[in-house]
């Protein structure tokens, strides 16, 4: 029997690997995502279950970051001249692709 899922210990990881990620830039190797994280790469592993299950979440942590900073930023300094920040920003969320009917889905 295993161990029940842990998901604060997840997102506590997903969190300082976003920070890393957003300070730094992907690595090659999980070794440095590990250290920021204050665990071990075997731990990556064990909470997103492969390399590329761990990048694809910390790049869509940093780039849920960078939207919603997007967004307030958006409604902060231009509230007049951008009163659909938030519309913005949902269209960033699903993609390019989803803001131009024209483009193919993939």
């Amino acid at each position: 029997m295993g161990r029940r899922p842990q998901p604060e210990i997840r997102q506590r990881i997903l969190e300082a690997c976003a920070d890393h990620a957003l300070a730094h830039g992907l690595p090659d190797r999980l070794e440095p995502l590990a250290s920021a994280a204050g665990t071990s790469t075997r731990m990556l592993i064990y909470h997103f279950g492969t390399r590329d299950a761990l990048l694809r979440a910390v790049l869509g942590q940093a780039r849920q970051r960078q939207l919603e900073a997007f967004g307030e930023l958006l409604q902060r300094h231009s509230p007049i001249m951008m009163p659909s920040a938030c519309t913005m920003t949902a269209r960033c969320s699903h993609g390019f692709a989803s803001a131009r009917p024209d483009a193919p889905s993939g």
